[in-house]
């Protein structure tokens, strides 16, 4: 089985996610992605609210929970950008 990166897209007002929906900025996720969940605080976005082959995940009190699951696709991410990101990744942890 190969990877399924996954986009997480994190969301701090209902205008900044219709800003991202609107202008289709999660898309270009997609190149790098099998999947792309919006991260957000408790009520803050609605299951009908989220892209069709989006998912969403909440934060309610300390716990994350999916309150809806991405559809997955297989997605051949180029060598450079897993190299970047694990070089990144490193950089991070120091």
């Amino acid at each position: 089985m190969s990877p399924r990166p996954t986009a997480y897209e994190c969301k701090v007002s209902n205008s900044d996610f219709r800003a991202d929906v609107t202008s289709g900025k999660w898309q270009s996720y997609m190149a790098y992605a099998s999947g792309v969940y919006f991260a957000c605080e408790d009520d803050l976005i609605s299951r009908a609210d989220v892209p069709l082959h989006c998912g969403l995940i909440v934060l309610r009190g300390d716990r994350w929970r999916a309150a809806k699951k991405p559809v997955l696709r297989p997605v051949n991410v180029p060598e450079e950008a897993w190299l970047k990101l694990l070089i990144d990744g490193v950089e991070r942890e120091g």
